[in-house]
C-alpha cells in the first residue's frame, strides 16, 4: 500500500502538470503494485476487484485520452474507491485524501 500511495500522488501531480505519459506510467505501476499486494493477500482480491479496479480502469481511459476536464472528477472516484476498499477490508484507519503537497522532484518538461 505504501507504493500504491506514492504512485497515487504521482498520478495526481503528473496529470495536473499535463504530463500524461508520466500519469499513464503511474496507472500501470499502481496495477502492478496492486497485483503484487494481492499475491500476498489473496483474500482481499474480491473487494479490490469490485471496488477499486473498475475505477482504476476508468482512470486509465481518462489518462490515455489526456482528458483534463474529467481527471479531477475521476481522481475523486479513485480516492473514494480506495477508502471504500479499506473500509470493506476493515482497515478504515487507512484513509486516503488527495495530495496536498508535492514531494517528488519529477515534473513535466515545461514545469
Amino acid at each position: 500500500m505504501v507504493e500504491i500511495g506514492y504512485r497515487y500522488g504521482e498520478l495526481y501531480w503528473g496529470a495536473n502538470d499535463g504530463n500524461w505519459s508520466y500519469a499513464d506510467y503511474q496507472v500501470q505501476k499502481i496495477r502492478l503494485a496492486l497485483e503484487n499486494a494481492l499475491e500476498r493477500r489473496p483474500k482481499r482480491r474480491a473487494s479490490t476487484e469490485s471496488t477499486f479496479v473498475p475505477v482504476l480502469n476508468e482512470m486509465a481511459r481518462v489518462v490515455q485520452e489526456h482528458d483534463s476536464a474529467r481527471f479531477g472528477e475521476t481522481f475523486e472516484k479513485v480516492t473514494a474507491a480506495c477508502n471504500a476498499c479499506h473500509a470493506a477490508e476493515e482497515v478504515p484507519s487507512f484513509y486516503v485524501v488527495a495530495p496536498q503537497a508535492r514531494t517528488s522532484p519529477i515534473r513535466g518538461e515545461s514545469n
